[in-house]
């Protein structure tokens, strides 16, 4: 097959010989940056590959040759990496294998990036989470179907990637794959245990390095794990704390996993942490459905830490249960609508005259007076809870009006209610 060269500017290169080496097609002749997946490449190494075409691209000769090199005497035991990943928790791997392959090139010879598609959302817009600058080649996939690296890998390191590995790739690596996962395996396995760890108010979590299972997530053999009794978490943590936390934990764990060479068999499992009678969980995926606000068995402290690990809290009773207060036949009525509202946080904690809430079933609105604004005789908006605690949002969005004009809704809906019940109460 004949080697055709293709230029960015093919003007100022036509003095170039045809590359030796094997390229590949950039996503775009244009000298731009593309982010994938909350990961940064610079674009004239940002590439899709096909197999069957060679065009050469406008990128330093010197850096692609040494992806090919790992077959010389002295290079032998360098690694030719395959790193999956696509969020903020990712990145701290990557950089640390980049530093790596930077101060160690004869321990990471070359690192493919496979990052997942872009995701639009909302109109027009797409998710862009710039981390940093990399010279790496990026492949973009939604699935593996089809498709192959490159060229020869002898590592695979997973991420939070999200998709599973086939078996095809982990048998024509070198040494197989190895995934760094965010919780003190086997507790907490599934694509979110970050999320979980809060919202089942562990007061520790840790870093877990585990060998890649052809045919299921986390059923690998686990190699490293943070000593015991693992990270503590703060009562008011984030996400992005634990993630800062923890993503720099991996790092360094798997850092010391390949310079050390733990990932070679045979391998050598480790025993998993004691957690001390705690019940082992799952960490499913985060839906809309965990926003979900369960006025019936939620507590204050259980609305403020979701408000707190996921935020956008939603109910589609409440405003429905005041169209009903204000008119007897609205739940009959076929132009009565369930609408949704949204919480906007952060909440607080509001005190309210004793024995109002006695009355008051959860998720019942009350109508507070403000100290801010009690000269005025305004109002804020608190959420009645199961444990006779009342709430505040910041603001609320019912679905299909205008945002954060929900709490003045509310209002109108309470003081028409109010007006009403009065009203009955003198015709009695």
């Amino acid at each position: 097959m004949s080697l055709q060269s293709r230029s960015l500017y093919p003007l100022r290169n036509a003095h170039r010989p045809p590359p030796s080496f094997r390229t590949i097609k950039p996503w775009s002749w244009r000298p731009h940056a593309v982010t994938a997946g909350g990961i940064r490449l610079s674009s004239h190494r940002t590439t899709k590959v096909y197999p069957d075409r060679y065009t050469s691209t406008f990128a330093a000769p010197s850096v692609l040759q040494i992806r090919n090199s790992s077959s010389s005497p002295g290079t032998r035991n360098a690694l030719r990496v395959l790193f999956c990943g696509a969020d903020a928790f990712s990145i701290y791997s990557l950089k640390a294998l980049h530093d790596l392959h930077l101060a160690q090139p004869d321990t990471i010879v070359s690192i493919d990036v496979v990052c997942r598609p872009d995701k639009r959302v909302g109109p027009g817009l797409k998710q862009v989470r710039e981390a940093f600058e990399l010279d790496l080649p990026l492949h973009q996939i939604d699935t593996f179907t089809g498709w192959s690296p490159p060229h020869d890998i002898d590592l695979i390191v997973t991420v939070s990637f999200g998709l599973l590995v086939p078996a095809r790739l982990l048998k024509a690596a070198t040494y197989g794959g190895v995934n760094v996962h965010p919780s003190l395996l086997p507790d907490l396995r599934g694509p979110a245990p970050i999320h979980h760890a809060l919202l089942h108010g562990r007061e520790y979590t840790g870093v877990s390095l585990q060998t890649m299972h052809p045919t299921a997530f986390d059923a690998g053999v686990v190699l490293a794990q943070t000593p015991a009794p693992g990270t503590p978490i703060a009562g008011d943590a984030t996400i992005a704390e634990l993630v800062a936390s923890l993503g720099q934990a991996g790092a360094d764990m798997l850092t010391a996993v390949i310079v050390d060479r733990t990932y070679a068999p045979p391998y050598q499992a480790i025993a998993s942490i004691d957690l001390a009678g705690t019940p082992l969980q799952h960490a499913p995926k985060i839906t809309p459905e965990d926003r979900r606000i369960d006025w019936s068995t939620w507590t204050s402290e259980t609305i403020l830490r979701r408000d707190r690990v996921l935020g956008r809290l939603w109910d589609s009773t409440t405003v429905l249960r005041l169209h009903a207060a204000t008119d007897q036949n609205a739940l009959s009525s076929p132009g009565t609508k369930a609408r949704r509202i949204t919480f906007t946080g952060p909440w607080s904690r509001c005190e309210s005259a004793v024995g109002q809430t006695d009355a008051l079933r959860p998720g019942q609105p009350i109508l507070l007076t403000d100290s801010k604004n009690e000269a005025t005789g305004g109002t804020t908006i608190g959420m009645t809870c199961v444990d006779g605690q009342v709430l505040a949002p910041q603001s609320a969005t019912i679905e299909g009006r205008r945002a954060h004009q929900g709490l003045p809704m509310l209002r109108k809906l309470l003081l028409a209610s109010r007006e009403k019940s009065q009203g009955t109460t003198e015709d009695t």
